[in-house]
C-alpha cells in the first residue's frame, strides 16, 4: 500500500506547479466477477455470478496536449464475486472433490492510470481511453459453505467464514485460514462524456491479469467524477 500511495504522491507533488492539471473525486459503483480459478491450485471447474462492486478515492486530470489526457487515480476497491467451485482434494491416499458455494470479497487500494483522448462535443467533450491498474490487497471474506464428496456421497460441512485465500480450501474449518495474493494487476478501458463545469461520467471495464487464488477480477461500473478547474 505505501507503494501505491507514495507513486500517486510522487506524481501530485510533480505536477502540482502544473497549470494543465485539475484535481477532484471519483465514484464508481457497477458489477464484478472472478475468472475461473487458477487449474494447478486443483480446481476442476467453476461456476461464477456477478457481485455488486464499489470504489470511491482521488483523481487528478493531465492535459498532455491538444487531446490526449493522463488520469491517474487513488481509490478503495471493492471486488469480488459469487462462485461455486469444486476442487480436486488428495488427503492420506483419498481422493476427495471439494465444493466451496458463497461469495467472495476482496478489498484494495487501487491506482489505475489511463491515458485519454478527449474531442470537442457539444459544450463538453466525449473521451475514451486505456490504460492498467495495480493494486494491493487489504483485507476480505468469504461467506458460504464448504461440502465434501467420497465414494460414499456427499457430507456437508458446517457453513464458514474464512479469510479468502490460497485453494483448494480447508476441509476442514478449524484448518488455518490461507492467504490471498496481496497484489492484483490489470488493464483498464473507459469511455464517457465530460461537462464543461468538470463532471465527468464514464462507463469503465477492468480485466484483472494476475491470479487471486479465486480466479481473476473482472469488473465492469459506471463512474463518476468531479475535477475542480
Amino acid at each position: 500500500m505505501k507503494l501505491l500511495f507514495l507513486s500517486f504522491l510522487l506524481f501530485c507533488c510533480t505536477m502540482a506547479t502544473n497549470a494543465q492539471i485539475r484535481w477532484g473525486f471519483r465514484l464508481a459503483d457497477g458489477l464484478s466477477t472472478l475468472s475461473k480459478p487458477d487449474v494447478s491450485k486443483g480446481a476442476i471447474n467453476s461456476s461464477n455470478q456477478l457481485f455488486y462492486t464499489l470504489q470511491a478515492g482521488v483523481t487528478a486530470d493531465w492535459q498532455l496536449g491538444k487531446h490526449l489526457h493522463l488520469q491517474p487515480s487513488l481509490v478503495f476497491s471493492s471486488k469480488g464475486g459469487k462462485n461455486s467451485t469444486h476442487y480436486s482434494v488428495t488427503n492420506n491416499n483419498t481422493f476427495y472433490v471439494i465444493e466451496t458455494r458463497g461469495s467472495i470479497r476482496h478489498n484494495y487500494i487501487e491506482l489505475p492510470i489511463n491515458l485519454l483522448y478527449k474531442f470537442n462535443a457539444g459544450s463538453g467533450k466525449l473521451f475514451a481511453g486505456l490504460g492498467g491498474y495495480a493494486a494491493e490487497y487489504l483485507g476480505g471474506k468469504m461467506d458460504g459453505a464448504v461440502f465434501r464428496q467420497d465414494g460414499e456421497g456427499g457430507i456437508t460441512i458446517t457453513p464458514i467464514e474464512v479469510i479468502p485465500g490460497g485453494v483448494p480450501p480447508p476441509i476442514d474449518p478449524a484448518d488455518a485460514k490461507p492467504t490471498v495474493e496481496k497484489l492484483d494487476a490489470g488493464a483498464n478501458i473507459t469511455a464517457g462524456y465530460e461537462f464543461k463545469f468538470g463532471l465527468q461520467l464514464a462507463l469503465n471495464y477492468s480485466y484483472g491479469l494476475t491470479q487471486t487464488n479465486y480466479g481473476k477480477n473482472r469488473v465492469a461500473t459506471v463512474s463518476v467524477a468531479y475535477l475542480f478547474k
